[in-house]
Parts: C-alpha cells; structure tokens; sequence
C-alpha cells in the first residue's frame, strides 16, 4: 500500500495536480506500466499525468503510459502511448494507493 500524506485536508484539483506530480515517483508502485499487450517487443519509456478526478472520497488519476517498439528488420520505429487510470482512496489527510499487481498471463489451455 502507499500512502502520502496530503499538505492540506481539502486540496482543490489544482493543488491536486501539483502535489501528485511533486509525489510522482512514489506513486510508480501503483502505476501499470505493462505494455506487452501492444507488441512483444514493446518497452515501457515513461508514464504522464493526464488529469485527475475528485468523487467523494475516490480519487482517480488518469495517466498515460508510453512505450517503444523498434523492429529494425521490418523498418518499425514506433513510439506510442495509452490511457490508464489508477483509484485511491482518501482518508483524512491520507491518499492512499494499492500497489499494482499484473494479471495472470493466461494461457490457451485454459479455455479447454
């Protein structure tokens, strides 16, 4: 779980936007940063914020993920990116994060 310490109880989404990116690094545990999905050359470059949402106690933070995929025998040199979200949850003056754990890769077999 991570857990930051807001500088104020009730920030408003501006302030929001400054703290999170002033805490970005701590907040990379929570972050998906898996991109094999795209290709099985694809290698994670960095992650953004993108905006952030406020409903009640849930706060979402919208974020992009960027990746690299370079395959030099077929002259593909791509950078893209995707849209993800993280929830957290606040409680008083504290955000707090699960820290991501990637899906099981599932596998043909078990479709039988």
């Amino acid at each position: 779980m991570i857990v930051l310490t807001l500088p104020t109880s009730q920030p408003d989404l501006a302030n929001w936007h400054v703290f999170l990116l002033s805490q970005w690094a701590q907040l990379s545990p929570a972050l998906d940063c898996e991109v094999s999905e795209f290709d099985t050359h694809a290698q994670y470059t960095f992650n953004e914020l993108d905006k952030i949402e406020l409903d009640g106690d849930t706060l979402l933070i919208h974020y992009r993920t960027h990746y690299h995929v370079y395959h030099p025998c077929r002259g593909m040199d791509l950078h893209d990116s995707c849209s993800r979200f993280v929830r957290g949850q606040l409680i008083g003056n504290l955000l707090q994060l699960a820290i991501y754990q990637a899906p099981e890769e599932r596998s043909t077999a078990d479709e039988l």
